[in-house]
């Protein structure tokens, strides 16, 4: 029997999927970032760390937004509430992030590792209910994938909160080689979910062409 895709399912796949790796760039540039506040204490290579770790939850905050719009314009039956909500709870967590970041870097760090950890709890939640609602959709050969992904990534936020959580104690080196490991952990977690999302993306492709 042959398989019908709706056009809506596709735009909404094609939509998450740019959302993913636009995604997992930020959290490449935020690992970067992280990874330079880990192993100096300069001030301008502090500077540089907290900049790229602004943009790059910038650009994530934007990734997640698009996978949220996406997942809103899919189908009345592909919907699931909780990865709509998932997407969205990212994204405002980066958003807070980078708020954290930008009052670092204005020399307000109490106040700045406090807001960091609000913003990794939040990105935390985002990403369970992401993953809570996937389990919950109809079984496909990239859900594993979509799954595992998420799982990851939620790992390496809970890692994130726990190294801010440092930071907010006055154990700033500690707490950041704790987040620079969450960092990677979840740009790990971030590539693999988007790499499913292409999956799905060429298994809805593949009708229009046969």
């Amino acid at each position: 029997m042959k398989r019908v895709i709706k056009v809506d399912d596709y735009y909404s796949t094609l939509l998450e999927t740019a959302g993913g790796w636009i995604q997992a760039g930020g959290a490449a540039i935020v690992s970067v970032g992280g990874t330079t506040l880990a192993s100096t204490s300069e001030d301008s290579s502090v500077e540089k760390g907290l900049k790229l770790v602004a943009l790059g939850n910038g650009i994530e905050a934007s990734g997640n937004a698009l996978q949220a719009i996406g997942r809103e314009k899919a189908s009345f039956e592909k919907r699931t509430t909780l990865t709509i909500l998932g997407a969205w709870l990212q994204a405002a967590g980066n958003i807070t992030n980078v708020a954290a970041a930008l009052l670092i870097l204005d020399e307000e760090e109490e106040n700045g590792f406090k807001l960091d950890v609000v913003g990794d709890s939040v990105q935390f939640l985002g990403a369970l209910s992401e993953t809570a609602g996937l389990r919950s959709s109809e079984e496909t050969p990239f859900l594993k994938t979509l799954v595992s992904g998420n799982l990851i990534q939620s790992f390496g936020l809970l890692i994130e909160a726990i190294g801010a959580l440092y930071n907010v104690k006055g154990q700033i080196k500690l707490g950041e080689r704790i987040k620079a490991i969450g960092n990677y952990i979840q740009t790990a977690g971030v590539t693999i979910a988007a790499i499913g999302l292409t999956e799905k993306l060429e298994s809805e492709v593949q009708p229009f062409f046969h």
